[in-house]
């Protein structure tokens, strides 16, 4: 059995249908008056206040300077309406249709616009304060001079959307996508941007974002084609930002399959010298070049290729499995190196790297080499006889010391009496070493580079 409450949740047909004739006769005041009486008896009464008008269809209709503030509009379609000045502070309006509704200046504070419909909308000079936005879609929506300060925009879609001079200050839009939209003038202040995608977004000089980047931003965090330099922003917040971008297009490269197209364009050239000795008088029909995974045709200036991706694939799909196989054994050394220096924005992992790999090949040739068997006559094992600069090294913390210098070839190493063992190890420990060194330059390029450690 349902309660009162669920029961005065059902959209009100003597609502909707009083808002209804005031519309068709052109008398919004009149509804106005009727709503203030309205909510000052329900509010005397205690009682959950605000119009029910659930899924009520206000289609094209003029609701200018309409009152509606605290009302049930769940569902209700708005679709190109004009609703500027209107006050809705407060309302429910979860799954709204607002598509292309004219909604400038109109009173949005603290309303739940969950999961609304809400593309190509005019909400130029709105205030939406506090307001839910998440999950809706405000593609190409007209948002300039709004004022959005501690809304929600969770998942919010607001690519290609006009933001010019918007407050976002202390607003919530993790995970919101921002894709190809103006933020010029805008102000995101404490704006909480986890997972944000602002991809080749559009701003100036006169854009402000600070933050503390430990709190208002997150590895996911996507700021890619953006002019960072242009904008007002913290250091700090930026040096992260673009630590961000480095990460995000390495990921992608490793994803790319650089074997197969190496190989694909092997195939091709070679298709390519083939083709060229064949007689000039073969012609190939239509159907046929549709199945071949390149069409391949020559002009005056080369070879012209068109590539036909699918049937490419199923063509040579044996090379993309060969890609699959090898592509971690290339991508493992890369991600490596770009893990020690946390894509350029740390240096303590490499120094820790490189204490800890002199660590290993101090043990590795104190007490692992001598054990190893002789491969050719007359070598020598490693430190009981090996000498650098005339010095037999026995102290694990001299041995220490001179692994260090191996790293970089300063050390002497009489070569002559190594094994082919201890020669692999030493080679070893020094391309490491390299890579190492490697690591480190990029990372104090990048913070020569940057404007923050």
């Amino acid at each position: 059995m349902k309660d009162k409450g669920e029961e005065r949740r059902k959209p009100n047909q003597e609502h909707y249908e009083k808002l209804k004739g005031h519309i068709t006769g052109g008398d919004i005041e009149g509804w106005n008056g009727w709503y203030r009486e309205y909510m000052i008896n329900m509010g005397s009464k205690k009682l959950d206040i605000g119009a029910y008008l659930e899924e009520g269809n206000f289609e094209e209709e003029d609701l200018q300077k309409v009152q509606l503030h605290y009302a049930h509009l769940g569902g209700a379609k708005f679709g190109e309406a004009n609703l500027c000045n209107a006050e809705l502070v407060g309302a429910h309006m979860q799954n709204s249709d607002l598509v292309c509704a004219q909604l400038r200046k109109t009173g949005l504070n603290e309303v739940d616009l969950t999961e609304a419909k809400m593309w190509d909308a005019d909400l130029e000079g709105a205030s939406l304060e506090r307001s839910i936005l998440d999950d809706a879609n405000l593609n190409c929506a007209n948002l300039k001079n709004a004022k959005l300060h501690s809304a929600s925009l969770k998942k919010t879609n607001l690519t290609y959307a006009e933001l010019q001079s918007v407050d976002l200050s202390k607003a919530h839009a993790e995970r919101a996508d921002f894709s190809y939209a103006h933020l010029e003038g805008a102000e995101l202040v404490g704006t909480y941007l986890q997972g944000a995608i602002f991809t080749h977004a559009f701003v100036d000089s006169e854009t402000l974002i600070i933050g503390d980047p430990n709190e208002i931003v997150d590895d996911d965090t996507d700021f890619t084609g953006v002019g960072l330099s242009v904008a007002r922003i913290d250091p700090k917040l930026r040096t992260r930002l673009e630590r961000n971008i480095r990460k995000k297009q390495w990921e992608e490269w490793y994803e790319y399959p650089h074997i197969y197209w190496f190989l694909i364009k092997i195939i091709i050239y070679i298709e390519s010298i083939h083709l060229k000795k064949l007689p000039q008088d073969i012609n190939t029909d239509k159907s046929e070049k549709d199945t071949k995974p390149a069409v391949i045709s020559f002009n005056e200036n080369g070879v012209n290729i068109t590539v036909n991706y699918q049937s490419e694939f199923d063509g040579h799909k044996w090379i993309y499995k060969f890609d699959r196989v090898i592509r971690p054994f290339v991508n493992i050394p890369v991600k490596v190196f770009w893990w020690l220096s946390d894509y350029g924005s740390k240096t303590t992992r490499i120094l820790g790297a490189f204490v800890g790999l002199n660590l290993l090949f101090t043990a590795l040739y104190l007490w692992v080499v001598p054990l190893l068997p002789t491969i050719r006559q007359g070598a020598e094992p490693m430190f009981q006889e090996l000498m650098f600069n005339n010095t037999t090294i026995v102290d694990p913390a001299a041995a220490f010391i001179q692994s260090n210098l191996i790293v970089f070839s300063i050390t002497d190493v009489a070569t002559s009496n190594l094994d082919y063992i201890p020669m692999a190890f030493v080679l070893v420990h020094i391309v490491l070493g390299y890579v190492l060194l490697a690591a480190l330059v990029t990372r104090f390029a990048i913070m020569f580079q940057s404007l923050s450690p």
